[in-house]
């Protein structure tokens, strides 16, 4: 093709090119906006989770063949209350052993001290005696210790809230036998809340729990810690919360549904949107487009928000530079864009 040819193509798509973005440039989209307004946010958080029982495993101190177990689940126990019982067989029979190695050691250490006296036995035989004397004396109580080791008792009162094992059967010192919540230690709820929400918690405001299973054991609770949830992507939370009322669960994992107050300072930083507004929801997360007052110009935000009877958001993205945002006609935006405005000023 003629080298000259081609330069006036190229030319000619450039000018139309530069043309189609002046024009893109000039044109005003149409949208409808709406006043920009603070306030009108919950008084509280609301958040659901699970019971726990800040539970501790009890364990055997000894390997052996289990032989009773004395409780059931639900069952309260006081301190030291027998819980379980492995075999003896083996450990008590080894104890008979030591005790007649003790009693031929202290006759052995007899002999020897009356030979000595008449200078018949050595001080190097006399000495000897009493080392075996006390190897067989150390040997019986070690093995009486982990006779002891043969009960599982109670470490404190408190409730049996699950038993891992129903019948017989060997077991080592990794083999969990009860799930044990003590009277002292509070029941726990963990709850999941976002990092937005977090934020905006009142750990000093008591937390209303409902259990949806429990319909008429309503109690209170107090915030404790909270901690980045388990991966950590999703930017949400774990919060801990303590059981303040005493209540008789018989197990964890019930289904609570929380309602946590909201520090007040805060509720001023609440923007109401409708969710028609936001565009690319996600995780919590939207875009939205604003502008500042007697501007044509948007401005794209992505904001963080709450959703609230399935057609309001929360807002906590600071929006005070701006006043007004883009309730219609956004879809079709870009960052920076002017506007022509259908609907001037409507109230929300």
């Amino acid at each position: 093709m003629n080298p000259c040819l081609n330069r006036a193509i190229y030319a000619v798509a450039l000018l139309l090119l530069c043309w189609q973005g002046a024009a893109q440039a000039a044109e005003a989209f149409p949208v409808e906006l709406r006043a920009i307004t603070q306030g009108g946010g919950q008084a509280q958080i609301h958040a659901y989770g699970r019971l726990e029982a800040t539970p501790q495993k009890l364990y055997f101190l000894t390997d052996g063949i289990m032989q009773s177990l004395k409780v059931v689940d639900g069952q309260q126990v006081k301190k030291y209350s027998l819980l379980a019982t492995l075999d003896p067989f083996f450990i008590k029979k080894e104890i008979e052993q030591h005790r007649q190695e003790v009693a031929f050691s202290r006759k052995e250490l007899s002999r020897m001290q009356a030979l000595s006296s008449h200078e018949v036995a050595s001080k190097k035989r006399f000495d000897t005696a009493q080392i075996q004397l006390a190897r067989a004396q150390n040997a019986l109580q070690q093995a009486q210790e982990r006779l002891k080791r043969h009960n599982l008792r109670a470490p404190a009162s408190g409730r049996i809230l699950h038993r891992h094992l129903d019948h017989a059967q060997p077991i080592t010192t990794a083999t969990p036998i009860f799930d044990f919540k003590a009277d002292h230690e509070p029941w726990l709820v963990t709850l999941r809340i976002a990092a937005h929400h977090m934020a905006l918690v009142d750990a000093k405001v008591p937390v209303k729990l409902h259990f949806p299973t429990h319909p008429h054991e309503d109690v209170s609770g107090q915030v404790r810690h909270s901690a980045l949830s388990q991966g950590g992507g999703d930017g949400h939370y774990a919060l801990k919360v303590a059981v303040v009322e005493k209540r008789v669960f018989f197990r964890a994992g019930l289904q609570v549904q929380a309602t946590l107050g909201r520090r007040v300072a805060d509720s001023k930083g609440i923007y109401p949107i409708p969710l028609a507004a936001l565009s690319a929801i996600h995780g919590g997360q939207a875009d939205l487009y604003v502008l500042k007052k007697d501007q044509q110009q948007v401005t794209k935000l992505r904001v963080a928000f709450h959703r609230l009877e399935g057609t309001v958001a929360q807002l906590y993205t600071d929006l005070s530079p701006y006043s007004h945002y883009v309730y219609r006609g956004q879809h079709q935006l870009r960052d920076g864009v002017k506007v022509r405005i259908l609907t001037p000023n409507p109230k929300p």
